[in-house]
């Protein structure tokens, strides 16, 4: 079977590089500029520390055989593959879900920052009340995916139980996940379509909004 382990390694090193610089020039526009830290650059700050974490991770995991067949990882038998696999899996879902968290709530700081106007705020606030929702049900779940915690990675473990199914909490998260995500992007475009400006100049301004949709 086909080693996934060089798309895991692509996506690695070009979405953490650009994170990373992302983060620097933020920085640096806000010292150029001598406009003090707000929550949203804090939140930002957290969000990259998780994702440092995971970044971590991920190469340490990868050289445990993740992207490969249980079969073909040296000096391993399958049943080791697996316990390797999911606790991994079980510390990275936490930091994968964090640094989700802390991005939509610097966002949703920013938009907050950005937009004094009684609507879009109480928006904001909606956005915000279900990206907590969201991380507490997320982290919730992932810990207590089987009962004792243990059991998720540990086939020894005798007299378990794993009430929800693999399938469905990662398509009911990750919906939850994009509907938030797709109203973050979309709420500010309501505000700019007020604006006094050529249509041009607003469509400009709201593809700069939407660019996180790439």
């Amino acid at each position: 079977m086909r080693s996934l382990q060089p798309d895991l390694w692509a996506a690695e090193f070009i979405t953490f590089p650009a994170a990373t610089i992302c983060l620097i020039l933020r920085l640096c526009s806000r010292r150029i500029t001598r406009v003090k830290l707000w929550w949203d650059d804090y939140f930002a700050i957290l969000c990259y520390a998780t994702a440092v974490a995971w970044a971590t991770m991920l190469p340490i995991w990868i050289n445990h055989g993740f992207g490969l067949h249980s079969n073909n990882i040296d000096g391993m038998t399958a049943e080791n593959a697996s316990y390797t696999t999911k606790w991994y899996l079980f510390i990275i879902e936490h930091l994968y879900a964090f640094t989700l968290f802390f991005g939509k709530i610097s966002i949703l700081s920013f938009y907050w920052r950005m937009f004094r106007v009684a609507n879009i705020q109480f928006a904001v606030s909606i956005l915000l009340t279900c990206s907590i929702l969201w991380i507490l049900v997320r982290i919730f779940l992932t810990t207590f995916h089987c009962y004792p915690v243990r059991a998720f990675w540990d086939p020894s473990v005798k007299d378990f139980v794993c009430p929800i199914k693999s399938a469905d909490f990662f398509f009911g998260t990750v919906l939850a996940h994009v509907l938030i995500d797709v109203g973050i992007l979309i709420l500010p475009i309501v505000q700019i379509q007020k604006l006094q400006l050529p249509g041009l100049q607003k469509l400009a301004i709201c593809l700069l909004f939407t660019f996180g949709a790439l």
